[in-house]
């Protein structure tokens, strides 16, 4: 075995020690790693040092688009080498020769060894390491394997991954989580649909329920105040800090860990992490369900995304379940986008169109008392289904005390209904669902005065309240008429029996 220098073997200790000791927030993490190739092996390399599995992806994004031959992968966990190796052949590309892994023990104390251990070297050619015959076994007799064959249309650089900025080689990461192995796709549901009815009518947790079959999903719930740099993403500034001699500043009232600055990042909303997963995972589902749609301005949340909810939808057509139009979104999401390389097979690099594995559900109550107006336009993207109060409930036989009697919940609940459908103007979305309380809440006779006579006489009826209960000029008369279960504040119910009575 040839071994030209002395020298090699302490200067690649010292070089790995670096990388190891390196602040996160540095930009020149890996920089005496990248010298010592080019000086002992007159050749280029990508550096990555991963310290949790959830930035496994983002790794091979950063070195992807250096287009390095070599690369060197540290980790402080053998566990985090072995998954590494697993999903080697998502980072592949046909210009590669050699993959390096170290691991490393905990950090020595002063003037131990550092302990980094070569453990497996994926090659090209296997007669021809440089870097083998430079520094012998000295880090271990490393396991030898050879690189997997490049994935089918593998094209430098436009690997999809998951960042949370565009910035320099910072540790970041949205959603790296594993899939739902039970997942679905296709999903048995459109890929926009909108679900509403009464409060309590089991929206949510219809879609809640639907959702569990899909193998990824990103939820959001839009409020009055919800804007499109929120939902889609956009730029934001964050605090970082340059971490160097030890500085006292005047009015800071914590302890600062470096000088502060001030930089700009784009931070991506659910919609973008959603529309990178579904890029990432082209056969998996990926679902993004949006609570309370209507209490937001939707159409001004969703911006120019609005126009790729226009889907294909002749079925054995190539663009089936895809964005109609490919729209190039504001320049702050695009340059997100080119930067961390989120793309599919229909879309150029930059540009957005919706693939057909992403859902886009939603839920809302035309008559909530902070609902915003849908205007049709954005209304007739979706498939809509409707959940009626009068559907029955799982536990509509909960025993509920009203008058002095135990009726149940169905029959409490169709006699408020009906007392308010005789009211004039009195929309249907306002009624109680089956699910309004849950059962535990319905066996409290001050959560049924709070939360539903609270409701009818606060938020349905307002002004009115005294005509639609008897004997009660104000809420706290209420309370006193509805005594804990013990009074009747709508009257007799129409199929009401006190032969239980307590």
């Amino acid at each position: 075995m040839l071994n030209i220098s002395g020298n090699a073997v302490g200067d690649l200790d010292t070089a790995l020690a670096s990388l190891r000791d390196a602040s996160s927030q540095s930009n020149q993490k890996g920089a005496d790693l990248l010298k010592w190739f080019n000086h002992y092996v007159n050749e280029t390399v990508a550096v990555s040092y991963i310290k949790d599995p959830k930035y496994i992806r983002n790794r091979f994004k950063e070195q992807k688009e250096k287009f390095a031959k070599n690369t060197v992968f540290l980790f402080n966990d053998e566990s985090l080498l072995k998954r590494t190796a697993a999903l080697i052949s998502e980072y592949v590309e046909p210009g590669h020769e050699r993959v390096y892994f170290f691991t490393h023990g905990p950090k020595p104390t002063k003037g131990a060894p550092n302990n980094f251990i070569l453990h497996l070297r994926l090659l090209t050619d296997l007669a021809n390491d440089p870097l083998y015959a430079l520094v012998g076994n000295h880090f271990g007799q490393p396991e030898v394997g050879t690189l997997p064959a490049p994935p089918q249309g593998s094209v430098q650089g436009t690997a999809v991954v998951s960042t949370i900025d565009v910035g320099p080689d910072l540790d970041r990461s949205i959603d790296e989580v594993e899939p739902n192995e039970s997942g679905q796709f296709p999903l048995d549901q459109p890929l926009q649909l909108i679900v509403h009815g009464c409060p309590g009518s089991g929206k949510s947790h219809l879609l809640q329920e639907t959702a569990s079959h899909a193998h990824f999903t990103v939820r959001t719930v839009f409020h009055p105040s919800t804007k499109y740099t929120d939902f889609v993403g956009g730029l934001r500034p964050e605090s970082v800090y340059l971490v160097g001699e030890d500085k006292t500043f005047i009015g800071a009232e914590n302890e600062l860990p470096g000088e502060p600055y001030v930089q700009y990042v784009v931070r991506p909303g659910p919609l973008l992490r959603a529309y990178r997963l579904a890029c990432l995972h082209p056969t998996l589902s990926v679902v993004l369900l949006i609570e309370e749609l209507s209490r937001a301005v939707a159409s001004e949340v969703f911006g120019d995304m609005l126009q790729l909810l226009d889907r294909h939808d002749t079925a054995g057509d190539k663009l089936c379940g895809y964005s109609e139009y490919e729209i190039e979104p504001q320049p702050d999401v695009r340059a997100w986008l080119r930067m961390n390389g989120i793309r599919h097979d229909m879309v150029a690099a930059g540009n957005m169109r919706f693939p057909p594995n992403l859902y886009i559900w939603a839920t809302m109550n035309r008559s909530d008392q902070n609902a915003r107006q849908l205007d049709s336009a954005f209304l007739r993207r979706w498939s809509k289904r409707y959940l009626s109060y009068l559907v029955a409930g799982a536990y509509d036989s909960a025993q509920v005390r009203y008058g002095g009697a135990i009726v149940t919940w169905g029959e409490l609940r169709s006699s408020i209904n009906e007392r308010l459908r005789s009211l004039e103007g009195i929309p249907e979305d306002k009624f109680l669902g089956p699910y309004f309380l849950s059962e535990r809440e319905l066996a409290d006779p001050r959560a049924i005065y709070e939360d539903i006579w609270g409701y009818i006489w606060n938020d349905v009826l307002k002004s009115r309240a005294t005509h639609f209960f008897d004997g009660a000029e104000t809420f706290a008369e209420l309370q006193k008429v509805w005594n804990d279960g013990a009074g009747r504040p709508i009257g007799v119910l129409g199929t009401e029996s006190l032969a239980n009575a307590v």
